[in-house]
């Protein structure tokens, strides 16, 4: 797998987001908590690999928006508790 280049520092922020959103949700999967220190470590790791540079306050906005995204779909995807009437007992049986 070769090293996608980047021309611009906007072109890195949809890969960055989709990776921390798919971070935040696998970690809330394992812990069932949001933790933002994953996402954190995370985006820093993946700016260090793939290179661009990116000032604190877009790493926040990123992140915070990842963990909306994360939780919104969680949300959605989370199936509503039901409760499904017994079946009727044979008295037959």
């Amino acid at each position: 797998m070769t090293k996608t280049e980047f021309s611009e520092r906007e072109s890195a922020r949809p890969e960055l987001l989709c990776v921390l959103v798919a971070i935040a949700a696998a970690s809330y999967a394992l812990n069932n908590e949001w933790r933002v220190d994953h996402v954190v470590k995370c985006c820093r790791q993946w700016l260090d690999k793939n290179g661009p540079k990116m000032d604190w306050r877009d790493r926040v906005r990123i992140g915070q928006l990842a963990l909306k995204i994360a939780s919104k779909d969680e949300v959605i995807r989370r199936p509503a508790k039901r409760q499904y009437p017994l079946a009727p007992t044979c008295r037959q049986c």
